[in-house]
């Protein structure tokens, strides 16, 4: 039999705030349920009871901290305060089974959720996107031996594309540049348009040394761009340095 998803309920009173952690938790394969107050909480919580809710503190009409309270009254179903206010209040904090300063970052996020549900946690990924198998093969091999991060692979850009929409534990991103569907660049280019993408880091491989050294890679804020034979002689070093761990931030692009 398999288990059903797990059920989060989202109070917040701003749409974009719940549009935005409704489509990174349901990404995950969450149940999710939205309230835009404490009535509709309540109610919500009354027709069915989730696993998980995440709290803002800031609603029109019972205060985040009021509505806290009165879920505690009733059960002890655990509650992510998620919030501008710092700290969440230690008086919230004291019956709340975590915090999230708003805005959180998508795994930031995910990691709390994660942990407030009792889930083990994931590990960060790298995403090795080349359309040679031996390369990608290559390149898993040496990840998965000498660093602790999962190997993600794409064989040309479009799919890496629907990868990274779909899995937030991808941290870095590393591309060949001539690739059938979408090539590197146009791959970086629509991760630099895409709000999620954006500061991701990309380490660009090429067997194209005048690719490897065009100044379209300076625009897109790359990382690095190098030749194949150069990249692979320090791939675990740069790997290594540059992929953050869990809920870090990406490195700001150079």
């Amino acid at each position: 039999m398999i288990a059903a998803a797990p059920d989060v309920l989202l109070v917040d009173d701003d749409e974009a705030v719940l549009a935005w952690e409704s489509a990174v938790l349901a990404q995950e394969g969450y149940a999710v349920r939205t309230a835009r107050d404490g009535a509709e909480a309540l109610s919500a919580i009354e027709a069915r009871v989730p696993d998980l809710v995440l709290l803002d503190l800031l609603l029109p009409d019972l205060d985040g901290f009021v509505l806290h309270a009165l879920i505690r009254e009733r059960s002890s179903l655990p509650v992510l305060v998620v919030s501008v206010v710092p700290s969440g209040g230690e008086s919230v904090l004291r019956g709340a089974c975590g915090f999230v300063q708003k805005p959180p970052d998508p795994e930031t996020l995910l990691a709390a959720v994660r942990q407030a549900l009792g889930e083990p946690s994931r590990p960060t990924s790298v995403l090795v996107v080349d359309d040679d198998e031996p390369t990608r093969a290559l390149y898993r091999t040496v990840l998965e031996l000498k660093t602790p991060y999962a190997v993600v692979e794409a064989a040309d850009g479009l799919e890496a594309l629907g990868r990274l929409r779909a899995d937030p534990s991808i941290r870095l991103v590393i591309t060949d540049v001539h690739m059938p569907e979408m090539n590197g660049v146009e791959l970086v280019r629509a991760m630099r348009g895409d709000e999620r993408l954006r500061e991701l880091p990309v380490i660009v491989q090429t067997s194209d040394s005048l690719m490897a050294r065009s100044g379209v890679w300076a625009e897109l804020n790359v990382e690095q761009a190098m030749d194949k034979d150069d990249f692979r002689r320090w791939l675990r070093e740069t790997v290594t340095r540059r992929v953050p761990r869990g809920g870090e931030e990406p490195p700001p692009a150079v």
